[in-house]
């Protein structure tokens, strides 16, 4: 949560309260419904990722001309909005200039939104460079709250952000990351055995990846809180800038969970048997771009125990 506040007085956040069931305490918020912003609101600070391939291709990112001669991990003259699309399932966000945005939100709206998304990541920036970290990207998703703009997701954590280690920045080459590139490398690796382009489910993770991966969070999150990393005494909430960076971080809203935020099974008679026995693990579902929640369901039936998966989503068509 201690991301959530850094940009408060620059936009509001959707956060009611921490006090939710201590099942998921740690791992949920819960937070009000928002009228969901249709564009992946992107800021860019240094040159890399998809920005990199098409300033390759098109020496633009975005419709935004760039100086040429520009290489993978070079700061750019000026932080620049990239926004993109909000792509239906089986198919990848594409990168849009802003008048694609303008044009499916209206230039005020689009104009604010782009103005925010530039202003938190100089935000990050400005927290980040303090602890020897460079941000080079960052995501973020906007609702609305009647005519008012609110923070409606995640906000510089390394799931949406791209965190470099300053003192190894080396313009030229993939930057060491703490983010999840590291799992993007490795799955578009021959160690991997998959190509985007099979349309195949990817392969699990190995556990050295996973654990590597792990790792990178959490430096990232000592070398931006300066705490050394507890699971335990994060769950309990924690405090400064490392609660967003928790490993199962949930945001509620999405799923429209009902009983304070979080849905209860229910037995013949339709009343709740267990507040706890349905376990929230976000996952995401590309066919109505929007986080999915899928739940681990423990019902008792005739004395015996039985277990499935629900997705909940906030279009209704998962449930």
């Amino acid at each position: 949560l201690g991301w959530l506040a850094q940009p408060e007085d620059l936009v509001p956040n959707p956060v009611i309260s921490t006090d939710v069931p201590d099942a998921v305490r740690g791992r949920a918020v819960l937070v009000e419904r928002l009228e969901m912003l249709p564009v992946e609101c992107v800021a860019r600070a240094y040159l890399t990722g998809g920005g990199l391939g098409e300033y390759a291709a098109t020496g633009a990112v975005s419709g935004i001309a760039l100086p040429a001669g520009l290489v993978d991990g070079d700061r750019l003259p000026e932080p620049i909005f990239t926004p993109s699309t909000k792509a239906p399932m089986g198919e990848h966000d594409e990168p849009i200039p802003f008048s694609a945005v303008e044009a499916e939100i209206g230039s005020d709206l689009a104009a604010r939104v782009r103005d925010l998304t530039v202003a938190i990541l100089a935000r990050g920036n400005e927290i980040a460079a303090g602890r020897g970290i460079l941000l080079a990207d960052t995501k973020v998703e906007f609702g609305l709250r009647g005519d008012e703009i609110v923070l409606a997701d995640e906000v510089l954590t390394p799931d949406s952000s791209r965190f470099w280690p300053a003192d190894q920045w080396e313009p030229g080459h993939p930057q060491p990351s703490f983010d999840k590139q590291f799992v993007r490398e490795w799955l578009t690796s021959p160690a991997s055995g998959w190509s985007k382009s099979s349309g195949e489910v990817p392969p699990p993770l190995p556990e050295d990846v996973v654990a590597q991966t792990r790792a990178k969070y959490v430096e990232a999150y000592e070398r931006l809180t300066g705490e050394t990393f507890c699971r335990s005494a994060a769950t309990r909430g924690g405090s400064g800038l490392g609660q967003p960076l928790l490993e199962c971080a949930l945001v509620l809203r999405d799923a429209g969970f009902r009983q304070q935020g979080l849905a209860q099974p229910s037995h013949r008679d339709g009343q709740p048997r267990d507040p706890h026995a349905r376990m929230p693990c976000a996952r995401h579902c590309a066919r109505h771009h929007c986080r999915v929640h899928h739940l681990r369901a423990r019902e008792l039936t005739h004395g015996r125990s039985r277990a499935g998966w629900t997705g909940v989503c906030r279009s209704g068509v998962c449930r």
